[in-house]
């Protein structure tokens, strides 16, 4: 961990456009290129971009962010995709979960440090729902539906505390 004591530059003080970095550990960024104006093609793959592309069809605005090794896809404030390695998965949850295992499709990898394997409620779509709107928009719809369903039964929770 690295602590910048008194000095509490930004990010956009410490480096410049030039890509020259002002802050104590002058090795680290000494020779990077400039910084892009849109850092949008550097950080979000072809891939994600062009299954981003697919499912706005359905849905819009979607916005990528980078998570997990991979990307998350939200629509609003409700994350109902992730793509990692290829792989489009969008989140299940009780009621929706028993397709995607009749279709025989996997579950998102996840890991933690010590072997654990959270179970995360993400499963892949099929290969062939990229090809085909009708098909992706079938398995998106779950995908929504379950992070929405989800999402309201975090509010009622909450509700509850209160």
């Amino acid at each position: 961990m690295f602590a910048l004591g008194d000095n509490r530059e930004t990010l956009t003080e410490v480096v410049t456009e030039s890509g020259a970095c002002r802050c104590p550990l002058k090795s680290h960024v000494t020779d990077s290129p400039p910084m892009p104006k849109d850092p949008l093609p550097m950080t979000i793959k072809p891939f994600v971009l062009h299954v981003v592309d697919l499912l706005s069809r359905e849905y819009e605005p979607l916005r990528p962010r980078r998570m997990f090794g991979g990307h998350g896809i939200y629509h609003g404030d409700l994350m109902f995709a992730l793509v990692g390695d290829n792989i489009v998965y969008v989140k299940t949850d009780d009621i929706s979960r028993s397709d995607f295992l009749a279709a025989g499709l996997p579950q998102f990898p996840s890991s933690c440090t010590g072997g654990e394997q959270p179970a995360l409620a993400y499963f892949a779509i099929p290969p062939e729902a990229l090809e085909d709107p009708d098909v992706l928009k079938l398995w998106a719809i779950k995908g929504y539906e379950a992070a929405r369903r989800d999402a309201e039964a975090i509010r009622w929770k909450r509700r509850g505390k209160n």
